[in-house]
């Protein structure tokens, strides 16, 4: 029922518009007819031009006035609507006039010279007729292919935006792998157990990267799942000196939705050059919160810090960066700061996107 309303409606627009207007035009005629003939011999004008008006649309769609054509062409199509307007308004102003002499009770005799009278008089305010059709028809016209020129501008700007995601992920995946893949080759020689287990988790955590592959955005609960495959890699590296943990404030934030492999750049960063130097160890927090309509997450470490040395950002890093700016543009922050106490802090700030409120 709801489709049929759909389909009709336009239709119900068309025609109630030329109803209208023979109303609106029959208030003109009031003074020299009684008032049900200004009417109905107005909606008689007004309704053969609606009939007239389906033609005339037919015509424009096979011999359009705007767009894009050679000179010749446009001009034979101008050429046919003037001869077609003429007509159109020939053929309106005889049905007119005959209902009009119908409905005064006036024979027909006589009909021609009275036509060909009524026609000089009325000839080119009712032409105006079938050029506002026209002109009606290629507004929206020009507004349909606005709307289609914007529409696909947008569906390629998308593309484009997920085609320079997929290419950071096809940069960042096996940056990540071949580290990995390193580490477990240190171990091969002098702890096989310890290098077997860590091409276990591998596996899981390729599997989970695999599932994900197509996802640009993911929930933050899978992600926080695919870094902890990680860490557990990273904690057989690390042989017991390494600690990490994960903060949620509220845990519903687990539902928000983040950029895919977003959190484990940052980790690795914080593992290759805060903790890896020190014979202890350290500890790796990962916090998500909610701060004023963005989420907030952060990779903090207890290591060396960043030094006074100007700071150079890996393949790692600077795809973070260019993966926020990508998807967010200027509703992102993304940040590396030393923390007073020593060790450093990754800080990314995104929009807050989550199935329900907080």
């Amino acid at each position: 029922m709801a489709t049929r309303t759909l389909e009709t409606s336009p239709w119900r627009y068309y025609w109630g518009a030329w109803v209208a207007m023979g109303l609106f035009m029959a208030t003109m005629d009031l003074p020299y007819l009684a008032w049900w003939q200004a009417v109905l011999v107005n909606q008689i004008q007004y309704l053969a031009w609606g009939g007239l008006g389906l033609c005339v649309l037919k015509l424009l769609r096979k011999r359009p006035l705007a767009g894009a054509m050679p000179l010749g062409r446009r001009i034979r199509n101008w050429l046919l609507h003037l001869v077609a307007s003429a007509a159109a308004t020939c053929t309106v102003l005889f049905v007119t006039l005959v209902a009009l002499r119908t409905l005064e009770g006036r024979p027909l005799a006589g009909f021609f010279p009275s036509f060909r009278s009524y026609l000089l008089s009325f000839f080119h305010y009712t032409l105006f007729t079938y050029w506002a059709v026209v002109g009606a028809h290629e507004a929206l016209e020009l507004q349909r292919q606005g709307k289609d020129r914007d529409l696909r501008a947008s569906q390629l700007e998308t593309r484009l935006r997920e085609a320079q995601l997929q290419a950071l992920r096809m940069q960042l995946q096996p940056h990540f792998l071949f580290n990995t893949l390193n580490a477990v080759t240190a171990l091969i020689r002098h702890d096989p157990p310890a290098a077997e287990a860590m091409l276990v988790r591998l596996g899981d955590l390729l599997r989970l990267a695999l599932e994900d592959s197509r996802g640009l955005v993911v929930d933050l609960d899978r992600e926080l799942t695919v870094l902890q495959k990680y860490l557990e890699i990273q904690e057989i590296r690390f042989k017991g000196r390494l600690a990490w943990r994960i903060d949620l404030d509220p845990p519903s934030l687990r539902t928000a939705q983040v950029p895919a492999l977003i959190l484990q750049p940052l980790v690795e960063n914080a593992l290759k050059h805060g903790l890896s130097g020190l014979v202890g160890g350290g500890q790796i927090t990962i916090r998500a919160t909610a701060q004023g309509g963005q989420l907030c997450l952060e990779v903090e470490d207890d290591g060396v810090g960043l030094g006074t040395d100007p700071f150079r950002e890996g393949v790692g890093l600077a795809n973070t960066r260019a993966t926020l700016e990508s998807l967010y543009g200027s509703h992102q922050r993304f940040e590396l700061l030393p923390r007073p106490q020593g060790g450093a802090l990754a800080r990314a700030f995104l929009p807050l996107a989550v199935p329900e409120a907080l």
